[in-house]
């Protein structure tokens, strides 16, 4: 067979391999998952994603080692087929991702504690969080209004390819309209309670 027609058919293995575990993932079938929902559970660029799929291969270590703590999976398995493939495994199916950002320690702690069936990562302060933000794809951010975001900050979140959904923990009474609660998708004004902290970020998270 030419070389040309061997690299074919290793790369078109590959991508079988590579769609099979984002269909685990995924919980699709191989043929419907979402290339957009992968990159960004990975925190790579869905263009680089989609390059890989049509063969053009990112050099960067990072980028595979991503791609193999996403796929779960073994690089030589993944890219050769080397090896025993993984094993079926249902704990893959990926939470939502949600930081949580507030200078009060209790609120993180409820909110944490109201939530615990998603993936959170906590800040106490608009530092953390943008550093957090940098180096990690979030589904969905809540913030205290206490913090009173910056326009840098708030221009790294606009910047974001799949801009996470933003919810605003409001003060009772605040004295002005903050950029934040502007840019926010939604508010949990009043007292904080655990039943309104779930449903708003369940309907956050269901659009």
């Amino acid at each position: 067979m030419p070389k040309k027609d061997l690299a074919r058919t290793a790369h078109e293995e590959f991508v079988g391999r590579l769609r099979e575990r984002m269909a685990e993932v995924q919980q699709k079938d191989p043929d419907s998952v979402s290339v957009a929902q992968a990159a960004k559970q990975m925190g790579v660029p869905e263009t680089t994603l989609r390059s890989t799929l049509e063969g053009r291969y990112p050099r960067t270590e990072a980028y595979w080692r991503a791609l193999r703590t996403y796929c779960r999976a073994d690089l030589d398995w993944l890219i050769c087929g080397l090896g025993e493939p993984p094993e079926r495994d249902r704990s893959l199916v990926f939470q939502e991702s949600i930081l949580v950002v507030d200078n009060d320690r209790h609120k993180r702690e409820l909110i944490k504690m109201s939530l615990q069936n998603y993936s959170i990562d906590l800040a106490w302060s608009l530092r953390e969080a943008v550093e957090l933000m940098r180096h990690q794809a979030y589904d969905l951010v809540i913030t205290g209004e206490g913090l009173d975001w910056t326009e840098e900050a708030l221009n790294l979140f606009r910047r974001k390819k799949s801009r996470p959904r933003l919810v605003v923990i409001a003060n009772e009474a605040p004295q002005n309209v903050s950029p934040c609660r502007t840019m926010a998708d939604g508010i949990v004004a009043g007292s904080l309670m655990a039943d309104s902290i779930i449903k708003i970020v369940t309907d956050q998270l269901s659009q």
